[in-house]
């Protein structure tokens, strides 16, 4: 294992703040991150089997989440606070439209259907303060937006993609940001393999993450001392 990291790092470098090379992490610590997974019983009943017996695929993932929307939606209210703004993260049409349903007169939504201009302009007035709560899709505001201006959001559902919730995680928590980020993810009880699965990669990331980082701050280390740097060859075996 230590071989295959140390052929990684040949051709890739990680560093996740300045410290990992050696230099001060002033003014660029990140504030607490907190995650908050909550799981609520649904009606879901299975179309194949008789009782439920684990999500076999795609349609299961999207037939559960579609069920659960009333559960959620009784427990969406408890979390909100009208003071502060809020990001929620929806994955299905209807999860989007029964959330601002519910939401109705602080909360705007953001759907793949709007043009660009009209995307970009509730992206600003959110970023400015002029609603409290955006309801949109991670595809559509999860990549690349700077929303440091709201410190909290919640994933109504979530799919496996581990890219996709780090990603979506990051519009909040990132530089700039000064306060704890709070992270709720709302699942019914049979969606909890989806959120274990996730949680799985996220773990495998920060492993990764961590190693990358021991051989980095190894190199920057052996480089300024003038040591050469050993080059064992990585087979497959």
């Amino acid at each position: 294992e230590d071989a295959f990291f140390r052929w990684l790092f040949k051709w890739a470098i990680l560093m996740t703040k300045p410290s990992d090379i050696g230099y001060t992490d002033d003014n660029f610590a990140l504030p607490e991150l907190i995650i908050n997974p909550i799981f609520v019983n649904s009606e879901y009943k299975p179309n194949k089997h008789l009782f439920f017996m684990g999500l076999s695929g795609l349609d299961d993932r999207v037939k559960v989440r579609a069920d659960s929307i009333p559960e959620k939606l009784n427990m969406l209210q408890n979390l909100i606070n009208p003071e502060e703004q809020t990001i929620i993260w929806c994955g299905l049409d209807k999860e989007s439209k029964a959330v601002k349903n519910s939401l109705n007169g602080i909360s705007r939504e953001v759907t793949g259907t709007d043009s660009p201009e009209d995307k970009a302009k509730a992206f600003e007035d959110f970023q400015d303060g002029l609603f409290k709560v955006l309801v949109t899709k991670p595809k559509i505001g999860g990549f690349g937006m700077n929303f440091q201006n709201a410190n909290n959001m919640i994933f109504f559902g979530m799919n496996d993609s581990w890219e996709t919730f780090y990603q979506a995680v990051r519009r909040e928590w990132r530089f700039g940001q000064k306060k704890p980020v709070n992270v709720h993810i709302l699942l019914s009880e049979h969606e909890r393999e989806i959120y274990d699965n996730v949680d799985r990669k996220d773990k495998q990331a920060q492993r990764l993450k961590t190693k990358m980082i021991e051989l980095l701050k190894d190199y920057e280390k052996n480089e300024m001392q003038g040591i050469d740097i050993k080059k064992d060859e990585y087979k497959e075996t």
